[in-house]
């Protein structure tokens, strides 16, 4: 692998897990005003988490084949 081939993917993965841990800390948020309590709290964080890693996945697939 060429070395701006692998500085692109350290960037990718960097921009997911970001994108991962303000999509949990969001969730549990929201999950705090909506009052809802500690373990549906912390799985809806979980969701949210997931969901936003996978559209950060998909975003940053597209402006890497965009870039290349």
């Amino acid at each position: 692998m060429s070395q701006s081939s692998e500085r692109f993917s350290t960037i990718k993965i960097i921009f997911e897990i970001a994108c991962a841990a303000g999509g949990f800390a969001m969730s549990l948020l929201f999950a705090k005003q909506l009052d809802l309590g500690e373990v549906p709290g912390v799985f809806m964080g979980l969701m949210g988490a997931i969901f936003t890693f996978i559209l950060a996945q998909g975003l940053t697939s597209f402006i890497f084949r965009i870039l290349r």
